[in-house]
């Protein structure tokens, strides 16, 4: 067996990992301190997805970065993007 895979693999393995163990609505229920910590964690994944996706496997199809809940979780980053400057200002 080797100690490698190709990289879309391993990233979709790792993203697969880090979606699957956010914090889930039903622990924050009971400790509603944590839903800042479940916000900081969506962010960081919707972070490196982004940045994969547009660096990385740009046209590269890969289950993992197709997925609906971190394309949600983009979208919800992409709200919060600041306005991109007119050039011609």
């Amino acid at each position: 067996m080797s100690d490698f895979m190709k990289l879309d693999e391993a990233v979709e393995i790792v993203m697969e990992l880090a979606t699957d163990n956010v914090l889930d609505d039903s622990i924050i229920a009971n400790d509603p301190h944590l839903s800042d910590e479940q916000a900081r964690q969506e962010t960081a994944i919707a972070t490196v997805e982004d940045f994969f996706v547009n660096n990385v496997f740009e046209g590269v199809e890969c289950e993992a970065m197709d997925s609906i809940e971190l394309q949600d979780q983009k979208q919800q980053i992409l709200k919060f993007s600041p306005p991109e400057e007119n050039e011609d200002e």
